[in-house]
């Protein structure tokens, strides 16, 4: 009867445990069905974002065209230079047909292709701006036919009067349809972060399902073998008459060994899942900070261009006893110039454009160039032509790697000398990056994860694993730092 009841808790142990081995794969299936669909759902709000993107550019090159085209007028009229007049008709054509690709469609003056816009409201407001434009097209140009006329067009006139309202209406009329254009912007980047943070959570569910699965399994498996432990020690003592038992018991150890190497595998699996997972998270990041950095370049960097014209006019408007006024417009005009350089700064640190122009070596040739005009240490650097060696997704990886440890040197380590090698040596490329500062406790700076500069040090370590290679830290307090990066060369020199 012993071994009935035993028997009997065996079978309903391998039950449970078979009904565990189901629900696991259905879990995790459910929850990757679920991820697919998100990811779809964020495609389908990354092409709304593409084409407000594209549309807020077109906008922009419009509101653009139109102002120089008053500029443009306004210096014609003034007796400056008349043959400007056809640089105004030129840019107000380019307005019209820029108008007309926002509504049906076409290729903008950056090479975007348009798609034919089917929010009504939007091309409610787009014939909205194109009627405005008509009518500032047909006051300008009576204007000018007036000027030439020899007939009063100036600051006062009916018709400049009725050209300045025109203006003013058509700006008006962009502003309202940028400011509805950023509201459904706005819309579509909190439905893409709520997509995002439903995609992290799903991962996360299957991360922790997998491994709440393998601890379960691994459970079991030591139960397994404690059970085992004692069936042997029970074994020495009645072999005689347990023959038949031992060899069962030795069949349930051969499923065991079985289970065990499946979870090892199925371990193996989850550290490529996360490694997988961590290298997206990094193209993530490096696709955000190229999106920011258009952004900042086209729509920050147009805005400001075009408050400078703004200004331009306005200093033009003034009169001559109003130089504290015209003062303030050079101030505010310099100050914009000044604004200007560091939004192009900040579009040049967050994408490298000199990585896309030029290549990896003149990219870190300027790199060092930069850290030596904004720091205060003297950068020594040693660069060898490597662009032929790599690719251009593994050129950004190193690159993004000596940009970090530049940065940190900066910020940390107040050093009064840095080098920086970048040499090949066989079938491998060497990076050494080595400075004279202050130093820190590497063991204790990776052990102390939360921090800035572990968090730097772990971001080093797996973008030197996602170009295979391997990277080590040394450093000691009061005797500088050095980085050392080893990258295999494979495939005739191309990683």
């Amino acid at each position: 009867m012993g071994n009935d009841s035993t028997m009997r808790e065996e079978r309903m142990v391998w039950g449970k445990a078979l009904r565990h081995r189901r629900l696991m794969p259905m879990t995790v299936c459910v929850l990757g069905v679920v991820s697919m669909v998100l990811l779809i759902w964020t495609d389908h709000i990354s092409q709304r974002q593409r084409m407000h993107f594209g549309l807020a550019a077109t906008l922009m090159d419009l509101q653009m065209k139109v102002a120089t085209t008053y500029l443009w007028l306004e210096e014609v009229i003034a007796g400056e230079d008349e043959r400007k007049i056809e640089r105004a008709w030129s840019d107000l054509r380019e307005a019209n047909r820029l108008s007309m690709a926002l509504l049906n469609g076409g290729e903008s003056e950056h090479s975007l292709i348009l798609q034919p816009l089917k929010d009504p409201d939007l091309r409610r407001r787009v014939h909205g701006i194109r009627r405005l434009l008509s009518d500032y097209d047909m006051t300008a140009r009576e204007r000018y036919q007036g000027f030439r006329r020899s007939e009063p067009v100036g600051a006062g006139s009916a018709i400049e009067h009725h050209n300045e309202v025109a203006f003013d209406d058509l700006q008006r009329q962009v502003e309202d349809f940028e400011r509805v254009l950023g509201e459904k912007q706005a819309a579509d980047y909190a439905n893409s972060r709520r997509l995002f943070f439903g995609i992290v959570v799903a991962w996360s569910s299957i991360v922790v399902a997998s491994t709440t699965g393998l601890w379960r399994r691994e459970g079991k498996r030591h139960q397994a073998e404690e059970a085992l432990q004692n069936a042997k020690d029970g074994l020495e003592m009645r072999v005689a008459e347990r023959t038949r038992e031992l060899g069962s018991l030795n069949g349930q150890l051969s499923v065991e060994l079985g289970e065990r190497k499946k979870t090892e595998e199925a371990l193996r699996k989850s550290e490529e899942q996360l490694r997988h997972l961590s290298t997206q998270l990094l193209r993530a990041q490096e696709t955000e900070r190229k999106r920011i950095s258009t952004e900042l370049h086209d729509e920050l960097g147009h805005s400001l261009v075009l408050m400078k014209f703004r200004l331009g006019l306005i200093e033009k408007g003034l009169r001559e006893q109003q130089s504290e006024a015209r003062a303030d417009c050079r101030y505010l005009s310099e100050f914009i110039d000044r604004v200007i350089e560091d939004v192009r700064r900040l579009s040049r640190d967050l994408r490298p454009s000199a990585l896309e122009d030029a290549g990896l070596s003149a990219a870190l040739r300027c790199l060092v160039d930069h850290s030596i005009r904004n720091g205060q240490a003297k950068v020594v650097s040693s660069i060898v032509d490597v662009d032929h060696l790599l690719s251009p997704n593994a050129q950004l990886v190193l690159y993004r790697i000596i940009q970090e440890a530049l940065t940190n040197v900066g910020k940390h380590a107040q050093a009064k000398r840095v080098s920086l090698s970048v040499a090949r040596q066989g079938d491998r490329l060497a990076v050494v990056v080595e400075d004279d500062g202050r130093g820190f406790d590497v063991r204790e700076a990776v052990t102390r994860v939360a921090s800035e500069r572990g968090l730097g040090l772990a971001t080093l370590h797996e973008r030197a694993r996602m170009l295979g290679g391997s990277l080590s830290v040394w450093s000691e307090e009061g005797k500088g730092t050095r980085i050392m990066l080893g990258v295999p060369v494979r495939n005739g020199g191309r990683l």
